[in-house]
């Protein structure tokens, strides 16, 4: 897990308040990156540029939620 700056409130915290789970957006993420018309084709290098920073977004994202020591649990 990305560690918040100092002065922030940790994401997976703030979320876990709202009685949101951070699990389920990792779990809807994973199979938005996995469905085919979201990876890289291969056919247009600077499209294919474009999805790998899209994606690399997401996976960053998914790392700012993510505790693997911890599972979710809702309150």
């Amino acid at each position: 897990m990305l560690p918040a700056p100092n002065g922030f409130l940790d994401l997976r915290t703030y979320l876990h308040q709202r009685k949101i789970d951070a699990a389920w957006i990792r779990t809807v993420l994973d199979k938005y990156l996995k469905e085919y018309a979201n990876q890289q084709t291969d056919c247009d290098l600077d499209l294919d540029h474009q999805v790998w920073e899209y994606r690399r977004v997401i996976v960053d994202f998914k790392q700012l939620i993510e505790d693997d020591n911890q599972p979710d649990q809702a309150d």
